[in-house]
Formats: C-alpha cells, structure tokens, sequence
C-alpha cells in the first residue's frame, strides 16, 4: 500500500461544527482522491424543493397544514391542500387553527423577510399534543445549517434548509 492510498479522514462524530457543516455525509473518493464536493463549471441546476417535498408526502386533497407565512398561499390550493395562516406568532394561535385535517405545522426557524423568530420547543409541544399528533417541519435556511438554530434539539420533526438564499 502507497503512503497516498493510506489517507484518513477523522468520523464524523470527532470533527468540528464547522468541519462537519462542510464535509457532513462526504465520503473520500478513490477515484479522484478528492476530499470534497467537486466544483462543476454551470450556471444552472435542477433542485427539488425541500419544503413542498416534506408536505406533499404528508398531505393529501382535503387535508391542511398550519404555517406562519405565505410561502405556499399560491401552489396548495391548486393541489387541494389548504393553509391555514396563523394571525400570530404564539404556539396558541397555531393550536388554535388545527383540526383532524392537519397534517403538518410548518415554520420558519427564523422567519424572511421579518426576521422573527418563533418558540420551536412550545410548537413542538403543540404539535405533539395534537389527536393524532403531526409533524412539526422547520425550514432552517435562515437558522444558517444548524450554526444558530438546531430546530431537532428543540422538538422539530423534520427540517429543510435551502441553499439558495
């Protein structure tokens, strides 16, 4: 074995937030021996969107989710899936609009353009408290990875980030 073929990389579990928000889930390639990602020369690219994916697999025609914004005030009733809309930013005012409809509570960690930020732990609370209890999903693109907000350390089920803004 050649002293190149002999190349470790640290687990993950012993790497630094900031290694890991960078390497995370990377593995070394043999082939090239590169470390990371490879950079592609385009100026476009096709991306699923995370948010849409996560309530579309929980929701269905008829069903609800309850969100803080208008980010799907547009592209849900085309799909028969209402949004509620809450009036406020109190885990009250979410649990206030569920029904047997709701399939989801859906947040922003920190909110765009106004940058609130909502009590994750009291929704998610809510949230589990529910008959049959549903998901809490928090887009953390503004949470920036994980480095300001960990929405799972507070009760989130599932969480998006998107790279694009």
């Amino acid at each position: 074995m050649s002293s190149q073929d002999s190349i470790q990389i640290a687990p993950e579990h012993k790497r630094s937030f900031g290694t890991q928000q960078i390497h995370a889930g990377q593995a070394f390639d043999k082939a090239t021996r590169a470390v990371a990602v490879p950079i592609y020369a385009s100026t476009a690219f096709q991306f699923s969107d995370p948010p849409l994916l996560a309530i579309l697999s929980l929701a269905r025609c008829g069903d609800n989710i309850v969100v803080s914004t208008k980010m799907f005030n547009n592209f849900f009733p085309r799909m028969g899936i209402t949004a509620k809309f809450t009036a406020g930013s109190d885990a009250a005012d979410f649990a206030g609009l569920i029904d047997d409809k709701t399939k989801a509570i859906y947040v922003e960690s920190i909110s765009n353009p106004i940058l609130e930020v909502l009590d994750i732990a009291a929704l998610a609370t809510v949230a589990r408290n529910c008959v049959p209890p549903v998901p809490l999903i928090v887009d953390n693109t503004f949470g920036a990875g994980g480095y300001l907000i960990r929405p799972i350390e507070h009760g989130a089920d599932v969480v998006v980030h998107s790279a694009t803004k």
